[in-house]
């Protein structure tokens, strides 16, 4: 990376994670406990794009952030754009997830594909997700030229009454491309 988004075959990806509370790896996660202690977090794949390479690898540079939740808890947890209208909906391997889009304290616009029903373990080619944003004609959203500069997994944890631990046992990121 970066690679242009249109040069990108396939963004593999095989994960597997829990979430629970104190200090040891939860067996699965415990949705009723979360919700008891007022946890407030998401799990998600968060990626930063921009129209030149430099800007792309950086978080706080880049002109776009792509984001996929796979799971949020919390009264306080909402994808930016949330109170927007749903811009478009995907099913991906068997999880649906809508689009959401806002722009956050960077001036950074967001795309947040976020999964209807918790999802701990993915399997699938997330190529998709950004393709659906790249065809879709606004002129303010990236293109096939915009380049990918930084993908990373993980979470959020805006604030909870007791600790929490995050766990990904399983995590293989396998990204092909070939410039055309």
């Amino acid at each position: 990376m970066p690679i242009k988004i249109q040069d990108l075959q396939h963004i593999n990806i095989e994960m597997q994670w829990t979430y629970g509370l104190g200090s040891e790896p939860a067996v699965s996660t415990n949705v009723s406990d979360l919700i008891r202690y007022d946890v407030n977090t998401n799990v998600a794949i968060d990626m930063f794009l921009d129209d030149t390479q430099e800007n792309s690898e950086s978080s706080t540079q880049a002109k776009f952030e792509i984001m996929v939740w796979f799971a949020s808890w919390g009264n306080n947890t909402f994808p930016i754009g949330f109170g927007n209208t749903t811009v478009s909906t995907y099913v991906l391997n068997g999880t649906t997830f809508n689009l959401y889009v806002g722009q956050n304290s960077n001036k950074q616009e967001v795309f947040t594909w976020l999964a209807t029903n918790q999802t701990e373990t993915f399997v699938g080619d997330i190529t998709p997700l950004l393709s659906e944003i790249t065809t879709m004609g606004n002129t303010s959203y990236p293109t096939g030229s915009t380049y990918l500069g930084h993908l990373s997994l993980g979470s959020e944890a805006f604030s909870a009454n007791t600790s929490v631990i995050f766990t990904v046992p399983t995590l293989s990121l396998d990204i092909q491309g070939q410039p055309k």
